[in-house]
């Protein structure tokens, strides 16, 4: 499901359709967040190779059990050579190499109209 920070809380609720458990891991949005919802701990690890918040380092999360069902939850940023990752996409002649070029080094955020400029796009149609 698409579980972002600012997703409704109802929306959530609906989703998760009667699902009880303490915690709930979950990507697809490529946005990070950590979030209750109806007494259920909701985290979504983010990206490690494309995120959509503004920050263009790998994000993972670390979960920790601790006593009595918690969890620790650390979330982890870790920078990697996104040029090298350019390089090996144009050496295997990728076919979106442009457009993943683009989005790995702005990691431009969602709430931007457009994640891709007028000029790429008139590229890849």
């Amino acid at each position: 499901e698409n579980i972002r920070p600012d997703t409704p809380e109802v929306d959530l609720i609906e989703m998760m359709d009667g699902t009880v458990c303490n915690l709930l891991l979950c990507g697809h949005t490529h946005l990070p967040c950590d979030r209750m919802v109806s007494g259920q701990r909701i985290v979504n690890v983010g990206s490690v190779g494309l995120p959509f918040d503004g920050d263009s380092r790998a994000s993972y999360v670390l979960v920790e059990l601790a006593s009595e069902g918690k969890y620790q939850v650390e979330f982890r940023r870790v920078s990697y050579d996104i040029e090298a990752v350019v390089r090996q996409l144009k050496a295997f002649n990728h076919p979106t190499t442009s457009i993943t070029a683009y989005n790995l080094r702005e990691a431009r955020p969602l709430g931007q109209k457009l994640i891709y400029t007028r000029q790429m796009r008139k590229d890849i149609c």
